[in-house]
């Protein structure tokens, strides 16, 4: 099921020395949230937040089923570099760890792939073949 849902993170989560939210923080309440509605698939959230953890193409979080994906460094307009940044997000909520081969799961700009490599597809296809486990 795919649902767009807004989850609306509380001002207490802000960093006020470096304007920064606490990404810590945002990833424990939306896996409370999660858990409360009882969703039992990956939770897949992109926003536009300032972030205390960046790197270069976008700041990533993700534990037990939640992947939060934040644009405030990314191009969205850049659609190739966006949806491989969700498709990256997305293995990891599915469990999947970085990857060495020419992947998406590949964060080498060399070996960065806009789809799964053949292993990849295979731990998915196994994820889903076994019922989706949010412990990864």
């Amino acid at each position: 099921m795919i649902s767009l849902e807004p989850i609306h993170v509380p001002f207490t989560f802000m960093k006020w020395n470096s304007l920064n939210y606490d990404h810590r923080k945002i990833l424990e309440h939306v896996k409370r949230v999660k858990s409360l509605i009882g969703l039992q698939g990956p939770l897949i959230g992109v926003g536009d937040l300032a972030v205390d953890v960046t790197n270069e193409e976008a700041t990533e979080v993700f534990d037990e089923g939640v992947g939060l994906l934040f644009t405030r460094n990314i191009n969205v307009n850049d659609k190739h570099k966006f949806l491989r940044s969700i498709g990256h997000i997305t293995g990891h909520a599915l469990g999947l760890k970085d990857c060495q081969n020419r992947c998406i799961m590949n964060h080498d700009p060399n070996k960065i792939a806009e789809e799964f490599c053949h292993k990849c597809s295979l731990l998915i296809e196994s994820i889903q073949s076994k019922g989706y486990s949010s412990n990864g």
